[in-house]
């Protein structure tokens, strides 16, 4: 008796598993100062692969690491100078955002449809990895702090078919403190250094899950 129990409570563990595989895009940062000029940071795109656990019927847990920017970064400015305005744009292969993991907690609400559900997430993220910009390496977890993360979303799943598919929307407050000069030449208050972005980096998540 007792290992028969035993083997429903982890067939009941495996069950309530799910795998994520995902692709970032339209994540970026804008920042505005003083009312004066705007910056739009962007990632090409990135990619995550996590995992989830059920702890009730719409309840769970989830961790996921998140590659924030495969391709490309581009940099958009505009300005209003005594009525003028001047806007310019670049891009550079540097890598400008982090790679995070991810922890979490997780709702699924039902939407009236027996297939749809709608999702909920909060949690914290930690930056990891490095880069190499202007000949000069940086180490995330020194550039950016542990922060918030949060997302919303809908998400697809037929009753026994094991795959489904999640749309999200996501945000993390990527916060660099005292603002790491990218060019070395002094901190927050250089002018015509350029600070690794801060702010909220949004973007949508577009994944595909895997239940067992």
């Amino acid at each position: 008796m007792k290992k028969i129990s035993l083997l429903l409570i982890s067939i009941t563990t495996i069950a309530s598993s799910q795998l994520r595989v995902g692709l970032d895009f339209g994540g970026g940062v804008k920042q505005n100062f003083l009312g004066i000029m705007e910056i739009e940071q962007n990632s090409k795109q990135g990619f995550t692969v996590g995992y989830e656990k059920t702890l009730s019927g719409i309840a769970g847990i989830g961790a996921e690491y998140v590659v924030t920017q495969v391709g490309d970064a581009e940099m958009k400015s505009s300005a209003s100078f005594f009525g003028e305005s001047v806007s310019d744009s670049e891009t550079t292969s540097d890598k400008m955002f982090p790679n995070v993991l991810k922890v979490y907690g997780l709702a699924r609400v039902p939407l009236g449809v027996p297939f749809l559900r709608g999702v909920v997430r909060a949690g914290m993220f930690v930056p990891l990895g490095s880069t190499d910009i202007e000949g000069e390496s940086f180490k995330w977890g020194d550039v950016y702090k542990t922060g918030l993360t949060w997302g919303v979303g809908v998400r697809a799943k037929l009753p026994v078919f094991p795959f489904g598919a999640e749309l999200l929307y996501q945000s993390m407050k990527l916060d660099s403190g005292s603002g790491i000069d990218l060019f070395g030449e002094g901190d927050d208050d250089d002018e015509g250094g350029m600070l690794f972005p801060n702010g909220d980096f949004t973007n949508f998540t577009l994944a595909v899950t895997y239940s067992f």
